[in-house]
């Protein structure tokens, strides 16, 4: 099956609509490459054509919630190869007897925020006119397009049936709650050495979908770290709170700042802040990443953290060709030890 890559020459078109229900939003993005009956679907196959820099929106589906856009990712990875446990959805997944496993694209997803306001299904409805204008003007010029909403005299507006869609900048563009993503200067601009002081990114107020997962996560990472430092006979100052650093570590009148990030997937890259990035050019730094979190729920329903890979950088200096601005993104050096205690 051939996709229609309307938007492919055009820099403005760099939007998509992941329609899911993970409990986790803006870790990747991932689907089967077939359908249970070995077809090819066009939004599963159109997570192949995600690229670095475009932004995901995320259409979370909930029972007992109304349905919405609630958060913002941005693609860091290029699409790969990779497994998924698939089911059917509906009366057809019901009776499936199929196997379960299947070959799938999987791109990685960094920066998740959510949105200021969300952009809820009945305030789409109440401009169904304009996205059916959107979406015809567009149909005219290229042909399938990959709207995300389906749109009928028949039934109210709800979105189309599938994984991931391409949105239209037209239709961010009308929005004002998709609009508020921070348009941060490019590492490619030719402007990139002078002074220039970025947006201040806005704070994720972290709904209740992801917030649990994360501080588990976040937890586990701080905790590994100060145990570990404390091991080394190091004083051991949680500074987090006040700080754009986690821990302030003292051993033989040395002070040293330290940089913790805690992830549940295989780690290449990290989100850093600016502040961040300034202190460790300013000041002794060490970077902790335990990444490969495993995350479980006990009998009360929490979250529990355990394990982890942890990778220690001394010395962090955040070099400038591993900065990607989408806050900061830090490509992490191969020379990162394996603690031993």
């Amino acid at each position: 099956m051939a996709i229609n890559d309307w938007w492919n020459n055009s820099a403005v078109e760099k939007y998509w609509v992941e329609v899911t229900d993970r409990e986790i939003l803006g870790e990747n993005l991932h689907a089967p490459k077939l359908s249970a009956s070995g077809k090819e679907t066009p939004s599963y196959t159109l997570v192949s054509y995600a690229k670095p820099g475009d932004i995901v929106f995320h259409w979370w589906k909930q029972k007992n919630q109304e349905n919405a856009f609630v958060g913002s990712s941005v693609v860091t990875g290029e699409p790969d190869d990779s497994m998924i446990e698939w089911k059917p959805r509906g009366t057809y997944g019901r009776d499936y007897k199929g196997p379960t496993e299947r070959p799938s694209w999987i791109v990685s997803l960094e920066a998740y925020e959510d949105l200021e306001t969300i952009l809820s299904l009945s305030e789409c409805r109440k401009h169904e006119e304009k996205l059916i204008e959107i979406r015809d003007e567009l149909v005219s010029e290229f042909g399938t397009i990959y709207f995300p909403f389906a749109l009928s005299k028949k039934r109210p507006l709800r979105t189309a049936q599938g994984y991931l869609f391409k949105l239209p900048a037209a239709v961010v563009d009308f929005f004002p709650q998709l609009q508020n993503l921070e348009s941060l200067p490019s590492t490619n601009s030719p402007n990139k050495d002078k002074d220039i002081t970025p947006p201040i990114p806005r704070k994720s107020k972290r709904t209740t979908h992801d917030a649990k997962w994360n501080h588990a996560v976040e937890m586990r990472a701080m905790e590994w770290a100060s145990s570990y430092f404390k091991k080394l006979d190091y004083e051991v100052l949680d500074v987090s709170s006040t700080e754009s650093y986690d821990l302030l570590i003292a051993k033989d009148s040395e002070i040293t700042t330290v940089e913790i990030k805690g992830k549940s997937s295989d780690a290449t890259t990290v989100n850093v802040t600016r502040n961040e990035v300034q202190n460790a050019r300013s000041t002794a730094a060490i970077l902790v990443v335990l990444d490969k979190i495993e995350v479980e729920r006990n009998e009360k329903g929490e979250y529990v953290a355990s394990g982890g890979r942890p990778r220690v950088w001394s010395n962090w200096v955040p070099a400038e060709e591993r900065l990607l601005v989408v806050n900061y993104q830090y490509t992490l050096p191969p020379d990162g030890w394996l603690p031993q205690i």
